[in-house]
């Protein structure tokens, strides 16, 4: 997860998992989108906010 640390901090966006950051509990940020499920992801994919 340290890319995706990096990205955060260079404004890149970050899409992950729950499992993916457990190491990283305090970790958040406007780009970071964290999702579990493969309808959330596809109805997340399908949105306005993904763009």
């Amino acid at each position: 997860m340290a890319r995706g640390t990096e990205s955060l901090y260079n404004r890149m966006p970050v899409f992950a998992t729950t499992r993916a950051i457990r190491e990283f509990q305090g970790l958040s940020g406007t780009g970071l989108v964290v999702i579990d499920s493969i309808e959330d992801w596809n109805s997340f994919l399908n949105s306005s906010a993904a763009n």
